[in-house]
């Protein structure tokens, strides 16, 4: 049963009042003009605050950032940050180096790695492996951090109950083209991979607390896309729309927490899809971006659910980032999230850029992380910089959380930076203009 607004109750806590303030309905508002890479949602426990907490496993991570070979050379530096202006929270940062070589040792290979102080994760893709229109990817990832997890609940970090998680991810995927030479490809995807998750205490973490058990996951996706995203800010055209499902079997599951209080389940299943678009004027003066992202699950757990909140485009396979919020702040089995973001150059060259952005969401949560409130929205607005050759691209932001829980009241405030350079760029924007074969499609069909 739903629990009453302004009351929350949770097993083993006191209900907590909150003041009830009058706030704007959850509408689209606009979000900064980085969207995340082409692939589930924010799964995974959010990013540690030992080390650089390297949240770029999920960026090109499982069964690929597109799902295809990726045809297109990159070196490409990321990094990520957010600081919410009130409360205690984890560490929220990324920092990693993209590496994407064509014709790796063979015509028909392709390496991908994507590296950060202690994680890697690589892909050896093999062109037309199981014919023409079929690709082979074996992945490899592993390190350190990447599976540690924090328990935010009530727009406060529980760090009793928060740890340090390590693992590795070994498999392979296979990218089939079903329409070769049309103007927007779509791609199907079948990955199966091993993922096996080491656990250990944080200094805070309660003794009488019980870690879930090391276990090793086999795990199987398949998904459809039509269309995708680059993983680069600058790419001005996108159009996707894609469906996925993901099975996830615990070979070791059971009870931990206090007293056997949380689950780990056996299996887990998650279904999700999106619809984004993205344009930019030919004069690159204006630039528009949406997505309604929306999933599900069934026998979800802490450890296998949706995470959603804070602004870092390549934390996740599929960001799902509301302004305002800490990062991974909210828990659910369930969810519809609706974004988008205006962007508008400011100087003659276009290299200072405004953006307003914005996002609203309805969540089902998980069992002991409620929330008082089904909706959440955040706004925001931010500036970038944009150097002559466009290899540096730097955006600094703020935003507004409305629904946010803070100090028993709402409203949730956050600053943020993200960055990104490009070792190779040479020519500036007609490199990103002419040569991935979705940018093509996408101008022929604008051009019209």
């Amino acid at each position: 049963m739903p629990t009453p607004p302004g009351e929350c109750r949770l097993a083993g806590h006191t209900p907590r009042r909150l003041r009830q303030k009058r706030r704007p309905p959850n509408l689209l508002r606009v979000q900064p003009g980085v969207s995340g890479p082409l692939l589930p949602p924010s799964v995974r426990g959010s990013p540690g605050f030992v080390v650089l907490a390297v949240v770029l496993l999920a960026v090109f991570w499982m069964p690929s950032a597109q799902a295809q070979v990726d045809p297109t050379e990159r070196r490409l530096l990321h990094v990520g940050y957010n600081q919410p202006t009130e409360g205690k929270t984890p560490i929220a940062l990324y920092a990693f180096y993209l590496h994407n070589q064509t014709n790796f040792l063979r015509e028909d290979w392709t390496l991908r790695a994507a590296v950060a102080p202690v994680w890697f994760d690589a892909q050896l893709g093999w062109k037309n492996a199981f014919g023409p229109n079929t690709d082979l990817g074996l992945l490899a990832a592993g390190g350190g951090f990447a599976r540690t997890y924090n328990e935010i609940r009530l727009g406060e970090w529980e760090q009793d109950e928060s740890f340090t998680g390590h693992g590795f991810t070994l498999g392979a995927a296979a990218y089939h083209v079903f329409n070769p030479g049309d103007r927007i490809p779509l791609f199907g995807i079948l990955a199966g991979t091993l993922e096996g998750s080491y656990y250990v205490r944080d200094d805070k973490t309660d003794p009488r607390f019980e870690l879930p058990q090391d276990h090793q996951d086999p795990v199987v996706r398949t998904g459809l896309r039509w269309g995708g995203q680059e993983p680069d800010f600058r790419s001005p055209l996108a159009l996707e729309v894609s469906a996925w499902y993901e099975a996830r079997w615990r070979l070791e599951n059971g009870a931990y927490g206090y007293d056997g209080d949380r689950q780990l389940e056996a299996m887990s299943h998650l279904y999700w899809g999106r619809i984004l678009g993205r344009y930019t004027t030919p004069d690159r003066r204006h630039d528009v971006e949406f997505a309604l992202t929306s999933g599900g699950s069934i026998d979800a757990d802490r450890l296998s659910t949706y995470r959603l909140g804070g602004m870092l485009p390549f934390a996740s396979e599929f960001p799902l980032m509301i302004p305002g919020y800490y990062h991974d702040e909210l828990t659910g089995r369930n969810f519809l999230l609706l974004s988008g973001n205006y962007s508008f150059g400011v100087s003659r060259d276009n290299s200072w850029r405004l953006a307003l952005f914005g996002a609203t969401a309805s969540i089902d949560y998980l069992a002991g992380l409620e929330d008082p409130s089904r909706a959440h929205s955040g706004i925001g607005g931010g500036i970038s910089w944009r150097s002559p050759k466009r290899d540096w691209i730097i955006t600094g932001f703020y935003g507004f959380g409305f629904d946010a829980i803070r100090d028993d009241d709402r409203g949730g405030h956050m600053v943020g930076v993200v960055l990104q350079y490009d070792f190779l760029l040479d020519g500036g924007w007609d490199r990103y203009l002419a040569s991935p074969r979705i940018s093509q499609g996408l101008l022929r069909m604008f051009s019209r």
